[in-house]
């Protein structure tokens, strides 16, 4: 197996430095989180009320080499087996992980490694996911920094009583 440089020319696949509150990216009705350097985010202010948020490293590519998403999700039992999740604790509630290598890498297309992270918020399902272009095994430490910078807006009844 080829070993490639995770942050090699094609941009910053994984961030190298520690999370730096000046770097949070906030926005009404959806998470925050702290942007690594030289990350950006997709969003659309017509989606503002749809709890989710995409960040990406910048780079010239179409197919970008890595990305985190949060999204509000219905209970992961209706998707995902978490028997094959190990439980953890983020944030002071239940949660379920796990990393995966779905594709090898080949001639033409690097290999593809996915981090899945549900978090249950009493009831209300969270998805956190990274994906990164290459053959991972373990979630690379600088990235569970920046999953735990991650701040969930009101629970969406929560909302409508204010």
């Amino acid at each position: 197996m080829q070993i490639r440089d995770p942050n090699g020319p094609n941009g910053r696949m994984i961030p190298v430095t520690a999370p730096r509150e000046e770097n949070r990216f906030t926005y009404p009705a959806r998470p925050s989180i702290i942007l690594p350097p030289n990350w950006e985010i997709k969003h659309g202010k017509e989606w503002a009320k749809f709890h989710s948020l995409l960040i990406w490293p910048r780079c010239r590519l179409r197919r970008r080499p890595s990305y985190l998403s949060i999204w509000i999700d219905s209970s992961p039992h209706e998707n995902e087996d978490l028997s094959e999740f190990k439980q953890v604790n983020i944030q002071g509630f239940p949660a379920y992980e796990r990393l995966i290598v779905t594709s090898k890498g080949s001639f033409d297309d690097p290999a593809q490694s996915i981090y899945d992270l549900y978090i249950d918020r009493d009831g209300e399902w969270w998805h956190v996911s990274f994906m990164v272009s290459d053959e991972i095994i373990k979630l690379p430490p600088i990235m569970r920094e920046y999953i735990n910078t991650i701040r969930f807006p009101p629970k969406a009844n929560e909302e409508s009583e204010s």
